[in-house]
C-alpha cells in the first residue's frame, strides 16, 4: 500500500512565503504567536521546541500541524520523523518547508506511520528514494507519496499507541528535568557574577 493511500502528504511553509505574508499595521491587534518547526526542532520522534512566529492565522493556517500528524525531514543531512502529539500540538505549530506534514486519513493510524517511517526498515526505504548533492540530502514530495508503507491491524495499532505514547511522554520529561537542571545552574552563576544585583560581570568598581 503507498503512503499517499493512507495519508495526504505536503511540505511546510517557506521562508519566502512567510515574508510575503508578513502582517501589515492594521493587521498587528490580530497576530498570534505560534512556534515554527524546523528539522533542528525534531529530537528521538518528539518535537522538542519551537521558534517563536509573530503572524496571523489566516496566512498559516494550511501549514499548522494537527494532533496525530508526523513530521519528516525531507531535506537535509540528517533523517528524522516525530509523531505530533495532542499536548505538544496546543502551542500552536506551524512547519517549515524541509519538513513534509503526512496527514493520516484515518487518525487512528498516524502512530503506526511514524513508527514505520522512524524504524530501520522504514529508514532504509525512505535513504533509497533520497537525492542526495554534495550539501544537502533532500526526498521529492512525489516519491514520498509513492513509498510502499505496511498498514498495522488494529489490534497491533492499539500496542504500537502505547509505546508511542509512553516513549514520546519518557522524552519530555527527561527533557524538563534536563532543562530545569540547567536552569538552576545559570541562576546558582548568575547569582555568583553578581547579575541578579545588576552587577557587571567583570564585578563592581
Amino acid at each position: 500500500m503507498k503512503l499517499e493511500e493512507l495519508a495526504t502528504v505536503r511540505t511546510g511553509v517557506t521562508s519566502q512565503r512567510l515574508r510575503a505574508s508578513a502582517p501589515r499595521d492594521n493587521e498587528r491587534d490580530s497576530t498570534e504567536t505560534f512556534g515554527l518547526v524546523h528539522s533542528r526542532h525534531l529530537e528521538r520522534g518528539s518535537i522538542a521546541c519551537a521558534e517563536p512566529l509573530n503572524t496571523t492565522r489566516a496566512a498559516i493556517r494550511k501549514y499548522l500541524a494537527i494532533a496525530g500528524d508526523v513530521l519528516l525531514v525531507i531535506r537535509g543531512m540528517q533523517f528524522k520523523a516525530a509523531w505530533v502529539d495532542p499536548e505538544t500540538v496546543k502551542q500552536g505549530l506551524v512547519v517549515a518547508s524541509e519538513l513534509a506534514i503526512i496527514r493520516p486519513r484515518d487518525r487512528a493510524i498516524g502512530v503506526g506511520l511514524f513508527a514505520y517511517l522512524d524504524s530501520e526498515p522504514g529508514r532504509r526505504a525512505l535513504n533509497a528514494r533520497m537525492h542526495t548533492s554534495t550539501t544537502v540530502r533532500s526526498l521529492k514530495v512525489k516519491d514520498l507519496r509513492a513509498l510502499p508503507v505496511p498498514r498495522p491491524g488494529d489490534a497491533s495499532l492499539d500496542t504500537i499507541r502505547a509505546l508511542v505514547v509512553t516513549r514520546t511522554r519518557y522524552v519530555q520529561s527527561a527533557r524538563a528535568a534536563i532543562n530545569s537542571r540547567v536552569r538552576a545552574t545559570e541562576i546558582a552563576l548568575e547569582g555568583l557574577l553578581g547579575v541578579n544585583r545588576g552587577e557587571s560581570r567583570g564585578g563592581s568598581k
